[in-house]
Parts: C-alpha cells; sequence; structure tokens
C-alpha cells in the first residue's frame, strides 16, 4: 500500500505531466463547449472517444449520486455500474487531461439522496470526496478513479427539491459548508493544481435547489439548463440569459469572473420537446448569449447526442464564427420579472432509462477517519 509520502508525490508528478502537454482548457475563452458523459444512451461511447478532437473542452462525469451518511454512490450507468474500481474510467480521466481537457465529477443528478442536512454534514462529506477523488489520504477511503483525479466537482442538485409539494427539503447549509470547505482544499493543494467548482441550476431565477449555493459560496462556472422551463431560448421574450449575466457580474456572486454557460438540450429524447431546438434556433440563442460579458460557452446535455444528432457541430461552428467577427449587433434578452410562482417543470436530466440505485449505483465504502490531510 502506497504512504501518505510516496501518493503525494505520485498525485504531484501526475499533475505536472498533464499540465505541460497538449494546450490545457482556457476558462477565459468564450467558445468553450462542456457537455455531460456517463448517462446516455446507446449513442454514447467510451470517455476517451471524446477527446480525440476540438469538439468539446470539458466533459462533466455523471453522476455522484449519494451525498447522505458520507457513503457516496457512482452511478455510470452501463460505463460502470457492477463494482469497484472503475479502472477504465479512470484511464480515460488521465488521457482526456493529457489531451487537454478538463474532467470534471458530477454530484446529483436526477438519482440519489443528495441530503446535507447541516454544516457539519457538508464538511464531513467533503472530507470524503477530497479523499476518495482528490488528494487527500488514499488509506482511508476507497479511490474508485485510482490516482486520476478530476479537475474539480460539479452540483447538479435535482433531488433537494420537492417538486410536487413545490418546497425545499432542506436549507442548503450543508451543501453551502461542503463547497466551501471544498474550495479552501482547492486553494491549499500541495499540487498547486487549478481545480474548477461547478453548478448546473435551471434557468428560473432564482434556482430553488442551489439558489443558496449560488449566493454564497464560491462558483466558476454555471452551466444554467435553459430547458424544461419556460425561460429558454424557445420561449422568446421570456429568455432570461441576460438575468443570469446581472447576478454573475452583481453583488451576489462571489466570483466577479464567473462564467456563464448555455444550457441546451443534444436533441430528441434528452429533454421537453418544446424545449429543443434545431441548428438555426441554436445558432441564434448562441448570438444572445454571447452578448453578455459573462458568458463562457455552450453546455450541452447529453455529450453522445450532441455528436450524433450534429448540434455539437453547430455550437463549435457558431461560437468560432462569432470569436473570430466579434460581438452581434444583437438586442440582448428581455428579462422575466423574478418571482416566487413561476412554475418549474422538474428536471429531465437523462435520456436513458434511470438506473435503480439499490441495483446499479457503484456504493463506496465509508471512509475510516476524518482527519484533515
Amino acid at each position: 500500500m502506497l504512504t501518505l509520502g510516496v501518493f503525494s508525490a505520485l498525485l504531484l508528478s501526475i499533475s505536472l505531466l498533464i499540465h505541460s502537454t497538449e494546450a490545457a482548457f482556457d476558462i477565459q475563452k468564450k467558445t468553450n463547449v462542456v457537455s455531460y458523459w456517463g448517462q446516455g444512451d446507446a449513442r454514447e461511447l467510451a470517455l476517451r472517444e471524446y477527446c480525440n478532437d476540438d469538439t468539446f473542452d470539458v466533459i462533466m462525469l455523471a453522476f455522484l449520486v449519494n451525498t447522505t451518511n458520507n457513503t457516496p454512490a457512482l452511478n455510470f450507468a452501463r460505463h460502470c455500474d457492477t463494482s469497484l474500481p472503475c479502472e477504465e474510467i479512470g484511464k480515460d480521466i488521465t488521457y482526456c487531461q493529457e489531451k487537454g481537457k478538463a474532467v470534471i465529477l458530477s454530484i446529483g443528478g436526477a438519482t440519489g439522496d443528495q441530503t446535507l442536512a447541516t454544516p457539519e454534514a457538508g464538511k464531513a462529506f467533503a472530507q470524503v470526496v477530497w479523499d476518495m477523488f482528490f488528494e487527500g489520504t488514499p488509506t482511508t477511503a476507497a479511490r474508485p478513479f485510482g490516482t486520476a483525479i478530476p479537475d474539480g466537482f460539479d452540483l447538479d442538485l435535482e433531488q433537494a427539491f420537492d417538486w410536487e409539494k413545490q418546497v425545499n427539503k432542506q436549507d442548503y447549509t450543508g451543501h453551502v459548508a461542503f463547497v466551501d470547505d471544498m474550495h479552501a482544499r482547492f486553494m491549499q493543494s500541495p499540487t498547486k493544481r487549478r481545480y474548477y467548482i461547478t453548478s448546473a441550476p435551471q434557468c428560473v431565477y432564482p434556482d430553488k435547489s442551489l439558489g443558496a449555493v449560488l449566493e454564497n459560496s464560491w462558483m466558476d462556472m454555471v452551466f444554467v439548463q435553459f430547458y424544461n422551463n419556460g425561460c429558454g431560448p424557445r420561449g422568446g421574450p421570456t429568455f432570461n440569459f441576460n438575468k443570469w449575466n446581472e447576478w454573475a457580474t452583481g453583488p451576489l456572486s462571489k466570483n466577479k469572473d464567473v462564467k456563464i454557460y448555455l444550457g441546451v438540450p443534444s436533441g430528441p429524447g434528452t429533454a421537453s420537446n418544446d424545449t429543443i431546438l434545431d441548428p438555426p434556433q441554436l445558432t441564434e440563442a448562441i448570438n444572445v448569449a454571447w452578448t453578455n460579458s459573462s458568458f463562457g460557452g455552450v453546455m450541452m446535455w447529453n455529450i453522445g447526442a450532441a455528436n450524433a444528432t450534429g448540434l455539437a457541430k453547430v455550437a463549435v461552428d457558431t461560437l468560432q464564427s462569432l470569436s473570430q467577427a466579434g460581438t452581434p449587433n444583437l438586442p440582448p434578452a428581455v428579462p422575466i420579472p423574478t418571482t416566487t410562482n413561476a412554475t418549474v417543470v422538474p428536471p429531465m436530466t437523462s435520456a436513458a432509462v434511470p438506473i435503480p440505485i439499490t441495483t446499479n449505483a457503484t456504493v463506496i465504502p465509508p471512509m475510516t477517519s476524518a482527519a484533515v490531510p
């Protein structure tokens, strides 16, 4: 078994190797394309297959589905759903990073228990995640990806809100504490790696599940889901990208350089039909979003469909055209009033048939130590 000192030295050498290869992801660009991998249908290939060209800049690993009781569970559908570790995914993470991609672990999704009931629970969960997936002590927790380390984490909390009763199941102080604790660990990393903290709220502002986190914690990128709700591009005057730009540049954002992404579905079967965009509609939506100072690129759910439908190429071509031509002369989107009774449709996060956690999720044994490394 590796000692802590040997393991830390190994992490440092891997980090330096990865960041000295191909051009790394640049968060300051407005031409980035992000997509979620792990829950797609039969069109979704192995992770590394999406890292051999310039289509995608960031790939989100979907999902770590359980946050309660310090027992995370992974659900990557057919990619890794029977045993630990997920060795091939770990190898693919490193491969993609060597190709200049950022690979981020997404926490949440449409299944699992996403409760962090107290700030103490949030901090304890941060220790577990740090040990299992980042730079923590390998002797205190299983490491599903081996020595591979994601480039950060994402919150996509879609089970933390009671959609039927339209009430929150918790006050989210635990999630705020989790993000704050992880941010502190990232900033103090002995490897000096650049980590990213991201989230995927729905476009209705403020988001019911992530509002408290967005107003109290650091965010590097926010992948707003402009689908399954009336505030997306097909909503006409209710398309509210500029509302999220106001948040990003205003007093409620802890990071005034946070990047907002236009989150869109990748085609039929990936979201409600009335929010799916055809190529001309996607091009127009990108043109409108581009005019906002916080715009960082396009997020697509999900990666397999994005390639199969050709919408990923539409996004790349449109972004590159705008980058070369400059800012288009288009009117900004008309903002919608911020209300507490806005109609919210329960999120749809996967085109695949939901996988029961009890049979297909990989449950990771709980950590036996809470010592800070």
